[in-house]
């Protein structure tokens, strides 16, 4: 790892460790949180710019890019507070119609996988109920896993 790449990540880990205290402090206002967390997906998105700028400088080609949803039918982990910020995030940014389409594909999605086991689920290939013609429309506040 480069000296440069040390540099991002500590950033990026003291800057976790930050939003992470304002929460605590806060008394883990819902309110504080979802701004935490906005905030966090902020770097996390600079983190990948700058590895993006990094790559390009090296001639080194980045496969993941919009319109590229392989990882979108992969099995994605959340964390409570990742769900909570989606969550306030779809309904703030999205309409009745398209809040019941998302609830639609995403009790279709939990019924398949209902009947899977550990393994089988792992290896699924079932699509985000997020995804749209190739995007998430909800990409601003995916899960980290995304």
């Amino acid at each position: 790892m480069s000296n440069h790449q040390k540099k991002i990540e500590q950033a990026f880990y003291s800057d976790g460790f930050k939003l992470g205290m304002e929460v605590v402090q806060s008394g883990n206002s819902r309110e504080v949180l979802i701004d935490s967390v906005s905030k966090m997906y902020e770097s996390i998105d600079s983190l990948i710019e700058a590895l993006s700028e990094f790559a390009g400088k090296n001639n080194q080609r980045i496969d993941c890019k919009k319109g590229c949803h392989w990882c979108c039918h992969q099995p994605v982990f959340a964390l409570d507070y990742e769900l909570k910020y989606l969550n306030d995030f779809v309904i703030k940014n999205f309409d009745a119609g398209t809040r019941n389409k998302i609830k639609i594909r995403a009790e279709s999605k939990r019924n398949k996988l209902s009947r899977l086991n550990e393994k089988e689920i792992l290896n699924s290939k079932y699509p985000c109920p997020l995804l749209e013609e190739g995007a998430c429309i909800a990409y601003s506040a995916r899960p980290m896993a995304c």
